[in-house]
């Protein structure tokens, strides 16, 4: 026998208006079976189609960007930043910047904010050997005999154990990325 309660419980996963016993349960579409079909267009506000290449001028300003423009080439950029100067053809290795014209290197913590880590991003080519030279550059400046690293080749990044988020950036921006 069903109960009053289970076919509330049911009436809750349609789309519908449902009576039972006198009792309406209004409820929410859980997929597009469930959903309303699209009636006449008189029903909805009105519209109008436009194909003039000149008005629709207007209409993109208001779209946001898809991707940032590239900056204009200085001298000097007042924030400090510094734009890639590595071929990508004359070099072992190779890490592509971030949409935002950025080094893709980032500090990961973990485990309570105990757990430091600098992840390198979209890394393409000899990875291990990118890790060795970056290993080989942070140990003397550390003053440290080993540093833990992981390197995932698919994934095309590397981490450090550690916060070396600075000492990896110097040391990607002295090699033109």
């Amino acid at each position: 026998m069903i109960s009053m309660r289970s076919l509330a419980i049911k009436a809750l996963t349609c789309n519908r208006l449902t009576n039972f016993n006198n009792i309406q349960f209004q409820t929410r579409g859980v997929s597009y079976k469930n959903s309303k079909l699209v009636e006449d267009d008189s029903k909805y506000t009105e519209f109008e189609v436009f194909h003039n290449p000149e008005e629709w001028k207007y209409v993109e300003r208001l779209l946001p960007i898809k991707w940032i423009p590239d900056p204009k080439p200085k001298e000097n950029y007042p924030s400090g930043w510094i734009p890639q100067k590595a071929d990508p053809e004359k070099t072992p290795y190779f890490i592509e910047r971030t949409k935002n014209h950025m080094l893709p290197v980032y500090l990961k913590l973990g485990q309570r904010r105990m757990q430091q880590h600098t992840k390198i991003r979209k890394i393409e080519g000899d990875i291990w050997r990118l890790s060795e030279e970056l290993v080989q550059y942070i140990k003397p400046l550390m003053g440290y005999t080993s540093i833990g690293v992981k390197v995932e080749e698919l994934r095309r990044t590397i981490t450090l154990r550690g916060d070396f988020v600075a000492y990896t950036k110097k040391f990607l921006i002295e090699k033109g990325f």
